[in-house]
C-alpha cells in the first residue's frame, strides 16, 4: 500500500490491509488500496488500537448488512464518513428506524433507502434529536411554523442547528428534549411505524428461516 501511515509496523500494516481485504470482499487492486490508505489514515488520526478498529469493523458491517445494505453499500459510507465506524449497533439500529420519517426531496423516499448511503454522515445525529424533532414538527404547533407540511425534510431534521432550529420553530433545544424523550414509550411508537413494522418483521423471518 503505497500511503499507509509509516507510524506502523511492516507487519502490523500488512495484518491490517490482510483484514481489511477479507473483511470487504475487495478484489480490485485500485479500490483495495485506496480504501485500505483510507482506513489506516482513520486509525492512526482516532487513534484506534489494531483490535478495538478490527472490532468496530465486524460491528459495523454485520449491523449495516442487517439493515438491509450491502457490502458495496457499506463500504461507500465508511469510505465517506468512517467514524460512522464508532457507532454502536443501538445507536444505528434506532437513527436508522428514525430516518423512515425523513424524506429525500429528490426521490420522494425515505433518505434510509439511498441518500444515507451517500450521506452516511446523517447517522452522527443522536436519536434523541431525531425523534424529539420529528415528533414536535408532526405536532400541530409545529406544522404551523413549517414551509413544506406533507413530510419532513433533512434540512429540518438534521441539517439545522439548535439556534437555527429554535428560531425557525420556536423550542428551544432544552425544552424539545423534555417534551419529546425518547424513551421506552418513544421506542415502542417507532417500533409500531408502518414502514418499521413490515422492516422488522422482515428482520425476524430472516432469523427463523436460518
Amino acid at each position: 500500500m503505497s500511503n499507509i501511515n509509516d507510524g506502523f509496523s511492516e507487519k502490523i500494516k500488512n495484518n491490517i490491509s490482510e483484514f481489511i481485504l477479507k473483511k470487504f470482499e475487495l478484489g480490485d487492486e485500485k479500490q483495495a488500496e485506496d480504501f485500505c490508505d483510507e482506513l489506516m489514515n482513520y486509525i492512526t488520526s482516532s487513534r484506534r488500537a489494531k483490535s478495538s478498529f478490527e472490532n468496530d469493523v465486524e460491528n459495523s458491517i454485520k449491523t449495516l448488512s442487517e439493515l438491509n445494505y450491502s457490502l458495496n453499500d457499506i463500504i461507500r459510507m465508511i469510505s465517506l464518513t468512517p467514524t460512522i465506524l464508532h457507532l454502536n449497533k443501538n445507536d444505528l439500529f434506532w437513527r436508522y428506524l428514525l430516518f423512515e420519517k425523513i424524506i429525500d426531496t429528490k426521490t420522494g423516499l425515505s433518505i434510509r433507502n439511498e441518500l444515507i448511503i451517500e450521506k452516511p454522515q446523517f447517522f452522527r445525529t443522536s436519536q434523541e434529536i431525531l425523534y424529539a424533532r420529528i415528533k414536535y414538527l408532526e405536532s400541530e404547533e409545529g406544522k404551523s411554523y413549517r414551509r413544506k407540511k406533507d413530510y419532513l425534510t433533512v434540512k429540518q431534521i438534521i441539517k439545522t442547528s439548535h439556534k437555527e432550529f429554535e428560531d425557525s420553530y420556536h423550542i428551544a433545544k432544552d425544552e424539545l428534549l423534555k417534551k419529546y424523550p425518547f424513551d421506552n414509550a418513544a421506542q415502542l411508537e417507532v417500533i409500531e411505524w408502518p414502514e418499521n413494522k413490515s422492516f422488522l418483521s422482515s428482520i425476524y423471518e430472516k432469523g427463523t428461516s436460518k
